[in-house]
């Protein structure tokens, strides 16, 4: 940057949300006063410190960004295209259910009820109990159960679930022991029904490779892990398959701008998601606490499902067919989770 004429020059920042990682805020050029960052998702959660560093450097805040451009007025205009959405709830086996419920009880005595927080050991616990939901077995037979059902899954990316959750602001992504084995037992699923697949991960040499052939029609899926979220820009990609999802938008909200790309040969994309839903006939009725904390923790899931449901084609045969019954199981208002996404988008709305 120093080489670079100050004067008459503006820094555009594509996905700009990076720019608050640890490693970029320290190399910011603030000579240059002309700044615009571009992203789908400025908002870092969980990083209060990077996300306001990110802010003051744009002079942008939220709720009122500089410029909004939301996903359903992307559709509505034909700047993306219309999608199907399609939530697959999932079970845990017994002994996952042994586990997770050990990880709850412990994560009661790791909440704070006045100020509705987790405290660090409570925010550990959360994540282990999350890679017991994200290794889910069931997510395996579900996945096997939908691609047997229909043959029409060419142009399909299927995001893995990671042995642990990605940190995002990491120099570099590595794959352990337990990604390696988990991707290939769903490369093993998806090739014994016979659909041409490649895995592509964040340490494969070859990934420009199968993107290509995946472009070309050679490879009818793409099974990612630690990848695929940003800068791939496929639009022929028809249907994305999400066996994980963590609770950060910036996941799901960039890996959904994957296949809702404008394609000649595309009228639709399809989204399929699966969650796992805690087993309420499990817990001990008379552990009240218990209980509310399930319902809590699980609103977050149905938050995302919500936040994808209301743009989509499908929505009213979604919440009629699958949502309600589960909705009120949990005594959960699904249609004013729905309504928090479009109130959010009116806040922003900036065209006339």
């Amino acid at each position: 940057f120093d080489s670079i004429e100050k004067q008459g020059v503006t820094l555009i920042a594509d996905e700009c949300h990076n720019v608050g990682s640890n490693s970029l805020v320290k190399v910011l050029p603030h000579q240059i006063i002309s700044r615009i960052g571009l992203s789908a998702t400025p908002e870092r959660k969980y990083d209060l410190e990077g996300s306001e560093k990110m802010y003051e450097y744009f002079n942008s805040y939220p709720d009122c960004f500089t410029f909004s451009y939301s996903m359903s007025k992307a559709i509505n205009n034909e700047t993306l295209c219309q999608y199907n959405y399609y939530p697959i709830f999932c079970s845990l086996s017994e002994e996952e259910l042994k586990h997770y419920k050990s990880f709850t009880r412990r994560l009661i005595m790791n909440y704070n009820d006045k100020t509705k927080t987790f405290n660090e050991e409570g925010k550990r616990l959360l994540i282990e109990r999350k890679r017991i939901v994200h290794k889910a077995k069931d997510k395996l037979s579900q996945l096997k159960k939908l691609l047997k059902n229909s043959r029409d899954f060419k142009y399909t990316f299927i995001y893995v679930p990671e042995g642990k959750e990605v940190n995002y602001d990491e120099e570099e992504i590595t794959d352990d022991k337990e990604d390696v084995k988990i991707i290939n037992d769903y490369l093993e699923v998806v090739k014994n029904l016979n659909f041409r697949a490649k895995t592509v991960t964040g340490t494969q040499n070859d990934r420009e490779n199968s993107l290509t052939r995946f472009k070309e029609g050679r490879i009818d899926m793409l099974l990612a892990m630690k990848i695929l979220d940003e800068g791939v820009d496929i639009p022929i990609t028809k249907n994305a398959i999400f066996c994980s999802s963590s609770g950060n938008p910036r996941q799901f909200i960039q890996r959904r701008g994957r296949v809702l790309r404008l394609h000649k040969n595309k009228k639709h994309a399809n989204i399929y998601d699966m969650i796992v839903a805690p087993n309420m006939n499990s817990l001990n009725y008379e552990e009240k606490n218990l209980i509310e904390m399930e319902i809590k923790i699980f609103q977050g899931e149905l938050r995302r499902v919500a936040n994808f449901l209301y743009s989509s084609e499908n929505m009213m045969e979604v919440i009629n067919e699958k949502i309600s019954k589960i909705a009120d199981e949990f005594d959960i208002d699904i249609y004013e989770l729905i309504n928090e996404n479009i109130d959010n988008d009116k806040i922003k709305e900036y065209e006339k």
